[in-house]
């Protein structure tokens, strides 16, 4: 079986603080981790009348499925005690995974994350994201372009 082999449309770097919802949220960090696969990190806040809300996701995404895990790695919100920033902990959990002898499928991936307490989702994602525009463009298989940039 022939396996995906990133032939980049353009540089992922460009992907570097892509917009995503709106101006206050957005992309850092794209690399190519696997065979089909990326991860990057969203990052950002909001305001309200309450106060600010900073959050932060580790993205890891199937570009051919688009099969996607999402681990909720930062929730801070100005006077509240529940806050928590487990970004580094999160990066240190997928590069535990990259460098080990194993090979997970996304729904492992999710699992060693779930494992360790995070609050993490596997979706299937209709859209394609920058990292997999930039890096596996072949393998959009009917999932929405990426527009962006």
């Amino acid at each position: 079986m022939l396996l995906p082999v990133a032939s980049y449309a353009f540089p992922i770097g460009e992907c570097e603080h892509n917009s995503v919802v709106s101006h206050h949220w957005v992309e850092i960090d794209h690399r190519v981790i696997g065979q089909g696969v990326v991860s990057y990190e969203e990052v950002g806040g909001f305001c309200f009348d309450d106060g600010c809300v900073q959050n932060g996701k580790l993205v890891v995404s199937d570009c051919g499925s688009g099969t996607t895990v999402e681990v909720r790695a930062e929730w801070k919100k100005e006077g509240r005690s529940d806050s928590f920033d487990r970004s580094e902990e999160a990066r240190s959990t997928l590069h535990a995974m990259l460098n080990s002898q194993e090979r997970y499928s996304l729904e492992k991936v999710k699992q060693q994350f779930d494992a360790r307490g995070f609050e993490v989702s596997l979706q299937k994602k209709t859209e394609e994201n920058c990292a997999c525009a930039a890096a596996f463009p072949k393998l959009r298989n009917g999932k929405k372009k990426f527009e962006g940039l």
